[in-house]
């Protein structure tokens, strides 16, 4: 096997050997000029002419995935006929590190890790991607303890199930359901693995054992153990759930893997003398009291982003005893299908929820959180305006309220909203990051500063208060300060892409345009749709004398943004230096 410790592939240096498996090493790899660090997949093949296409054009549809829980393919490449991947550097290892064979998890942790890769996989099967090789040595650990599934089918692709040596085998076959041992994967497929996954860590035993010729025997014609032979403690509602994501035929498993996560978590909840911590309690500490509201606004965001399950029929029986939808499952639900970006089927859940719940302020600062999500602002503002009315002191409905006023315009109002939720709790960093938006928007830059140090008083690793202060330090012409700012954010979020564009900005300013440049092609890498990374990447060519290469930057930027009047006033810059020249 050869060792590439030391040489260089693409523009990474291979320095330290992460790992290996049946058919690829995995580097760490410095970026010769930028000093970034990225992890590089070697196959372990030479692919011919046919493969290499079809490498390059799954590589191409992977790269294209963006969710908090997947691990980013950052470019692709064959390199002397080795192909090798440039993905993201998650330095915390992989779940098969953390929890080795063997070790039994409390339920509560085993369906968090469930959820978060369901979410991932859901996404995926939405881009009609499916991933094949679901097992826990694929699901990595990231900076804030998130899990990112990683490995794709991209790298099995490349090879025939022949090529792969008898170790990748067994570790692959253990998870590998029926269909795609008779060489006919599908979505249900990552279903089927996932609860093996779960099936291993809550039993601490894997459901079929033995060789590879017993094993396969078993995926295709023996029924998975019950689960409580093995741990008797554990809920049968639990039990059924995973045994029904086993079905060996794929169209008797849930229909979406998500349904099948949100199953899990339901089942976990709605067992008797169950201990869990709900989804929900971090916002429920938020919520003291139910006051009349003292303010209306009409208020936004309490998610991240996107699922795609249709909850029409949210309740799938699963014997003679079917759950019951609670105010729980639905705030879990709804919180769940937002992170995971799934905004109309987030707003559905939470009018079913509330049509049974009518008084539940947070179902309405979910879907409040939803309407942001999908840019309806106003209407998220009355979903808060109504969560205020029935808890005028929640938190996250204020906070949401001021994202929204925001987004709309309405600084003043958004700047009232942003100091009620930081009144109510003054450790909730997110207000002062939304009140530090607000003032530089209305030019207040040292307020915005003031509000930034507020903030990291209470967390000092959030890269966004420190690209904030960034972007407050540029505002006040202190651009030494603001690249200072804007390096620690992305030390702290490298696949952040706004510290990038602060960074271009300062080096513009400083008349750096080499290095502006460079961080602009940063930010876009992180972020293509990044307006101003593309504004900027224009002036700084345009200072270099490269004219055309400056209006092409432009043209992508005004694409992006027609009303962006900076970019338009640059293009006329460009285009005028291009007559001259």
């Amino acid at each position: 096997m050869v060792d590439y410790i030391g040489r260089q592939l693409g523009n990474y240096r291979l320095t330290q050997l992460l790992g290996k498996g049946g058919f690829a090493e995995v580097y760490l790899g410095d970026h010769v000029r930028l000093g970034m660090k990225a992890a590089i997949k070697v196959l372990h093949t030479s692919l011919s002419e046919e493969e290499t296409r079809a490498f390059q054009q799954e590589a191409q549809m992977i790269a294209a995935l963006s969710h908090p829980h997947i691990i980013r393919v950052l470019d692709f490449e064959v390199q002397d006929g080795i192909p090798f991947l440039i993905l993201d550097y998650a330095p915390n290892g992989s779940l098969r590190h953390k929890h080795p064979r063997g070790e039994r998890l409390a339920p509560s942790l085993a369906i968090d890790y469930v959820m978060q890769i369901a979410s991932a996989l859901q996404y995926a099967h939405d881009h009609q991607l499916i991933h094949r090789d679901i097992k826990p040595e694929n699901m990595l650990i990231g900076n804030r303890d998130e899990i990112l599934l990683s490995d794709f089918g991209i790298a099995t692709a490349a090879h025939s199930t022949s090529s792969m040596n008898t170790e990748m085998m067994m570790g692959t076959l253990a998870y590998m359901p029926p269909e795609q041992l008779q060489g006919k994967p599908r979505k249900e497929s990552d279903q089927y693995a996932l609860a093996v996954t779960l099936y291993q860590w809550l039993t601490g035993e894997l459901p079929f054992q033995g060789s590879s010729t017993e094993m396969i025997a078993q995926h295709l014609t023996k029924p998975a153990p019950p689960l409580r032979d093995k741990v008797s403690s554990l809920p049968v509602e639990l039990e059924q759930v995973v045994l029904r994501a086993l079905a060996k035929d794929p169209k008797a498993r849930y229909r979406q893997i998500q349904e099948f996560a949100t199953m899990c978590d339901t089942a976990l909840k709605a067992a008797p003398q169950q201990k869990t911590r709900s989804v929900n309690q971090d916002a429920e500490t938020l919520v003291s009291g139910n006051e009349p509201p003292s303010v209306k606004y009409s208020n936004p965001f309490s998610g991240n982003e996107p699922p795609s399950v249709k909850y029409s029929e949210p309740w799938t029986s699963m014997g003679p005893q079917a759950f019951q939808p609670t105010l729980d499952y639905y705030l879990n639900s709804s919180k769940s299908l937002i992170e995971s970006g799934r905004y109309e089927d987030a707003v559905t859940l939470c009018e079913q929820g509330l049509r049974l719940h009518p008084s539940s302020a947070l179902l309405y600062v979910n879907r409040a959180g939803a309407l942001c999500g999908l840019k309806r602002y106003q209407e998220a503002l009355a979903d808060c305006d109504q969560a205020l009315q029935r808890d005028a002191k929640n938190t996250l409905a204020h906070y949401n309220a001021s994202e929204a006023l925001l987004q709309l315009g309405r600084y003043q109002q958004a700047l009232a909203a942003s100091d009620r939720a930081i009144q109510l709790d003054p450790s909730f960093v997110k207000s002062y990051i939304n009140k530090s938006r607000v003032l530089i928007d209305l030019g207040r830059y040292q307020e915005a500063l003031d509000a930034c140090n507020q903030a990291l008083l209470y967390n000092s690793q959030n890269a966004l208060i420190h690209n904030n202060a960034g972007v407050a330090l540029m505002g006040l012409g202190r651009y030494q300060q603001a690249l200072a700012a804007s390096e620690r954010a992305t030390q702290l979020d490298p696949a952040y892409a706004q510290p990038y564009v602060t960074r271009s900005w300062a080096f513009i300013e400083l008349g750096k345009y080499n290095e502006a440049l460079a961080a602009c092609n940063q930010a876009i890498q992180r972020d293509a749709q990044d307006t101003w990374a593309h504004n900027n990447a224009g002036i700084a060519l345009m200072k270099l004398g490269r004219y055309r290469e400056a209006l092409q930057a432009c043209e992508q930027a005004l694409k992006l943004d027609p009303r962006n009047t900076k970019a338009q006033a640059n293009k006329q810059a460009i285009l005028q230096n291009l007559n001259r020249s």
